[in-house]
Formats: structure tokens, sequence, C-alpha cells
């Protein structure tokens, strides 16, 4: 039997739809802290498309050096070509979430796993990103 897959871009959108939901519609790039709070975030993803039968079908790593994770990178900006994010400043430091609370629902159905999923996924993604913010 072939497991249901899970992609970066499922988990980016779900998660990103269940911050919405939090009234969470901001984050900043500023010293790769999205790239450190996602990078912390892949083990929970592990575990939680494995109790929902998910095969993941990605990994996410940070560079050693500099930090910053280029498939993140690369899913960002795929994600703001989706009209999903936007990254409307001049040095792309903050990304703006531009889908609304109505948007959530329609997104979060549509992924593979519960929307409760993505929501546990968004509450650990904000404790990882307000860690790294103190660090």
């Amino acid at each position: 039997m072939t497991r249901s897959t899970i992609h970066l871009s499922d988990v980016l959108t779900g998660v990103f739809a269940a911050l919405v939901e939090q009234g969470v519609t901001k984050l900043s790039v500023r010293g790769n802290l999205l790239d450190a709070a996602f990078v912390a975030l892949s083990a929970e993803v592990e575990r939680e498309a494995e109790a929902a039968g998910l095969e993941v079908r990605y990994l996410l790593d940070a560079h050693p050096m500099h930090g910053d994770s280029l498939q993140l990178q690369d899913e960002l900006h795929e994600a703001a070509k989706r009209d999903l994010i936007s990254l409307d400043n001049p040095e792309f430091q903050d990304i703006r979430i531009k889908l609304s609370t109505g948007d959530s629902p329609f997104f979060l159905r549509r992924l593979p796993g519960s929307p409760d999923m993505y929501r546990r996924l968004a509450g650990s993604l904000l404790s990882h990103y307000r860690n790294a913010v103190r660090a």
C-alpha cells in the first residue's frame, strides 16, 4: 500500500493558514529566524506525518555556516508566487501572510493530514520562532 505524501509546500501552506487563525500575519526572516524555526519543527512534522499515515517527501536543513535553508528560501519564493505570502519589503526582511481567516479552512481541508495537525505545527513553529528571536 502506498502512503500519501506531504511536501514542504503543504507544510508551509498549512502552517501559514493556521497562523492566520491565531492572528499571526507577519514573520521576520532577519537573521535566519524563520529558517531556524522551520528546521527545529522538522522532527515534529515527522511525528505528525507518521501519526497521520503520511510520508514526508522533503529534507530541510540549515547551512552549517550561514544558518539559512535553501529549501525553505526556495519554497517561500514559491509561496509568494502562489500569492500565499508577500515578500514586499525592499530587502525581504519580513514576510506577510496574505491569507485571511476566511481563507484558512479552505486551505486546511485540502492538505494532506488534518487541519488540527497544521494548527499544532503552527503553535510549535511559533514557539521555535520566539525562542530564536530571544536567542
